[in-house]
């Protein structure tokens, strides 16, 4: 009787173990499964509060952009007494802006306006406009807006923003909008097509690019037609104007797609076309861009990108003798001319090109330019009126006209923040509106 009492208690226990046992199991599992839940939501929320914050770090660029062109409009009157002082580049590349930087400034105001101030410091107030008896108002307006921006700021998590000038790089979509057989102008050696193309070889002609074309220059040159032959309309190989040298997909047979005969999407179809190497594009890609036309801002471009346009001029004139890529003596000198003719607030383009003009011996364009526009007479005119339907010829293209001192294409490089979540968004903004609400957004893309 006891041994069969003991045997009922085992089994009692047994199943009271095993009760615990599923119990324990369903409530680990079901807390398991609420903390990923949690969790999930909790990262689908900061990577939502963290896309908004980018879309406000963009409005934000738009705000600084504006303030940067009405300031720069405003400076203009004072244009020749801060020459030397106050440069072209936007601010937005001088001073990339984070909220968690204006947290610590904002913050650092307001502690320094009611801890501090001007009485603690031994500074002068100005006090012109105060009343009487109005001591401290200007701290006072100082430790409200901190206080404003602090409100503003309250928000959780952070966004910053840094930009990029487009105008300052080589447009390679510019190939779309040109004709390989375009007629060459009297006054010069080649026609717009060849122009440009002559751009980017100089460019690869560079320094940087020794290693690549140092013992074969030829490939140099194929590349620069495959870039083109990559965007123009046509489906022939331009190897020099008026001369093709077969069909572009020749160079393609083995591969899965053909030649674009479009624009590109984006600089990283580069490493689609024949010719192009992970190294090459590499140091190539911070001096293209698909955005703009065929000038150049050449007051924002770097050192490399100067020189490669002083060096194209110098091959498509006839006014002086080609410059060779490696004459650093006299490009240096070009290129300390363009940095102080772009040292003021609003740089003029044809004060940069007569700057590359002078070090190069030549006479200023103003002069000739007027020279030519005296020279057309209303009777001139009326006659090119009476010939429009005959082919006119092309005209020779100005060192001015080939350069570019406002800014039209920003690129951004939006960042925000929540919780662990970090969102990375690039985006690109044509701004030559004079209305910002008609800036069109031109790229926007979650990287």
């Amino acid at each position: 009787m006891k041994r069969h009492r003991k045997r009922q208690e085992g089994i009692a226990l047994l199943m009271v173990l095993s009760t615990i046992a599923l119990l324990t199991t369903l409530v680990v599992d079901f807390g398991y499964n609420s903390h990923i839940a949690y969790t999930m939501a909790s990262n689908n929320r900061d990577r939502l509060q963290a896309y908004y914050l980018t879309r406000s770090a963009l409005g934000f660029a738009r705000l600084q952009v504006k303030i940067e062109k009405d300031i720069r409009s405003q400076l203009a009157k004072y244009a020749k007494y801060l020459e030397g002082v106050v440069g072209s580049e936007p601010i937005c590349t001088l001073m990339p802006f984070s909220t968690g930087l204006l947290r610590g400034f904002t913050d650092g105001a307001a502690e320094g306006g009611l801890e501090g101030g001007a009485e603690d410091s031994g500074e002068t107030v100005p006090t012109e406009g105060v009343e009487e008896g109005a001591g401290g108002g200007l701290q006072f307006e100082g430790i409200m807006a901190a206080a404003a921006a602090s409100d503003f700021l309250s928000f959780e998590g952070d966004f910053s923003v840094s930009c990029y000038v487009e105008d300052s790089k080589m447009n390679l979509n510019y190939f779309r909008q040109l004709n390989p057989e375009e007629p060459i102008p009297e006054e010069e050696e080649v026609n717009d097509y060849e122009r440009h193309k002559r751009l980017l070889e100089s460019l690869l002609a560079g320094s940087a690019y020794n290693e690549f074309f140092e013992d074969t220059p030829e490939k140099r040159r194929e590349l620069v037609n495959n870039i083109a032959d990559w965007v123009d309309t046509n489906n022939l190989v331009d190897e020099q104007p008026g001369f093709q040298g077969g069909y572009e997909d020749q160079y393609y047979q083995d591969r899965s797609y053909t030649v674009k005969n479009g624009k590109m999407s984006t600089p990283g179809e580069l490493l689609l076309i024949e010719g192009m190497s992970d190294d090459i594009y590499n140091k190539l890609y911070s001096n293209v861009t698909i955005y703009g036309d065929d000038k150049i801002n050449v007051c924002l471009a770097d050192d490399e990108m100067v020189k490669a346009f002083v060096v194209r001029y110098s091959n498509t004139t006839a006014e002086i003798d080609p410059i060779l890529p490696d004459n650093d003596e006299l490009l240096a000198e070009i290129l300390d001319a363009v940095r102080q003719a772009c040292l003021t607030p609003l740089p003029k383009a044809n004060e940069v090109a007569n700057a590359i003009r002078g070090i190069l011996g030549l006479e200023p364009e103003a002069a000739v330019k007027e020279t030519k526009s005296k020279s057309k007479t209303k009777t001139a005119k009326k006659d090119e009126d009476k010939e429009g339907d005959e082919e006119k010829k092309p005209v020779a293209k100005t060192l001015t006209e080939q350069i570019v001192t406002e800014n039209r294409y920003y690129s951004f490089d939006l960042t925000g923040s929540a919780g662990d979540i970090i969102l990375r968004v690039r985006a690109v903004l044509h701004v030559e509106d004079k209305d910002p609400e008609k800036w069109p957004l031109l790229f926007y893309k979650v990287q």
